[in-house]
């Protein structure tokens, strides 16, 4: 991975340490008092990004600069879902996603984890049909998963209210995500003191490189923002003015970083335009919420640069279920942290993968007993009196 001004890693440092749980997932992974609230026995470095993909994923790990944690949860699988099947974005690009993502993660001497929560359909009945993906992805690469439907799907058997075990068709309830941390920190527990990796062979020829934006923009446009757990350096495009910023030639464009509470508008990059409608309430103005914006395939750079431009559109539509619309009376303007690259190397280098057989890599079948299914129904229970 090439980046730009990085500091150096930053290594975990283990004596007299918990061990160290990167967490790269979604909305449930960022919640207040969510599953990853009940995992005491780790440090969390948590990196999540809210209605993201594994391209989020990607540009986490780079920006984190962190080596050597025990583990990693990615946790991508309702988005990834949405995504392929609106074609956003293809199973090929998934797979290349993943590939580079948790070979880099087994290079820096983390093991990687792929999470599956319970989701549930239209009707309000939990189901497997989104998880298919994941769950071939886990198998085809090695990757330990922990696949919580079928735990969730056993407790909610029978005609019981669903309230306390799903808030909506994507995200746990609090009560229900507690008792899932304690189930996910369990199977990483196990996994710490049974771990034996079968190493395999993986061709990677993809690279994927991160392009920091406000290295190149003048100083006018340049914004800092912090939250409580995280920093962006930003650049400011507003109608009419652009930038340029280096890159290979014939690479290919994966995403955008964005600040999701700047107005939005219409961003052009390179030959390729894209909408996006931002939350801007007055109370959001000089707030940060990060957004990785993927890109479909076949966005391929021509020469040695890259030029964005923001441009007016009163009738901006809405690109994620997030989106609010721009408001009335506020300009186009686009925050943009980074941009993300993809080249294709035609190495023939392989890298080493793990291969695990199939009663193995499902971690929840080590450590799930009745007493958890019975704590879970005891919650929808509860909520049916």
């Amino acid at each position: 991975m090439k980046n730009q001004s990085i500091a150096e890693p930053k290594v975990v440092q283990t004596d007299d340490l918990p061990p160290t749980l990167m967490v790269l997932g979604a909305s449930n992974e960022i919640m207040r008092g969510g599953w990853v609230s009940s995992l005491d026995q780790y440090n969390i470095e948590n990196h999540s990004i809210g209605a993201s993909s594994s391209t989020a994923g990607i540009f986490s790990y780079v920006k984190s600069n962190l080596k050597m944690a025990k583990f990693a949860i990615l946790s991508y699988e309702m988005n990834e879902h949405v995504i392929a099947s609106r074609g956003l974005l293809s199973e090929g690009e998934i797979w290349e996603n993943w590939i580079w993502l948790t070979s880099k993660l087994r290079c820096d001497g983390t093991i990687p984890v792929i999470l599956i929560l319970p989701r549930t359909d239209k009707n309000g009945i939990i189901t497997t049909t989104t998880r298919d993906l994941q769950r071939k992805i886990a198998f085809e690469l090695g990757v330990y998963m922990i696949d919580l439907s079928d735990l969730f799907i056993d407790a909610a058997r029978g005609n019981v209210a669903l309230e306390n075990l799903m808030l909506d068709n994507s995200h746990m309830a609090l009560p229900a995500a507690k008792i899932a941390g304690n189930i996910i920190g369990r199977c990483l527990d196990c996994l710490a003191i049974t771990d034996r990796e079968v190493q395999i062979d993986n061709r990677l020829d993809t690279e994927f490189q991160v392009i920091w934006v406000h290295e190149y923009a003048e100083a006018a446009q340049k914004a800092e923002r912090k939250t409580s757990v995280t920093s962006a350096k930003l650049v400011q495009l507003r109608e009419g003015q652009s930038m340029t910023v280096p890159c290979p030639n014939n690479s290919e464009i994966v995403g955008v970083v964005l600040n999701r509470l700047a107005p939005g508008g219409i961003i052009r990059i390179g030959e390729t335009t894209k909408k996006l409608a931002f939350c801007n309430s007055p109370g959001d103005v000089g707030k940060f919420q990060s957004l990785v914006c993927d890109f479909k395939g076949g966005t391929i750079v021509e020469g040695t640069s890259l030029t964005m431009s923001v441009e007016r559109d009163g009738r901006v539509t809405e690109p994620t279920h997030m989106a609010k619309g721009i408001a009335e009376g506020h300009d186009p303007m686009i925050e943009i942290e980074a941009v993300i690259l993809k080249t294709h190397s035609g190495s023939k280098a392989s890298q080493s993968l793990a291969r695990h057989t199939s009663t193995s890599i499902d971690l929840v079948k080590r450590v799930v007993t009745c007493a958890d299914v019975l704590d879970l129904s005891n919650l929808t229970a509860a909520q049916s009196k």
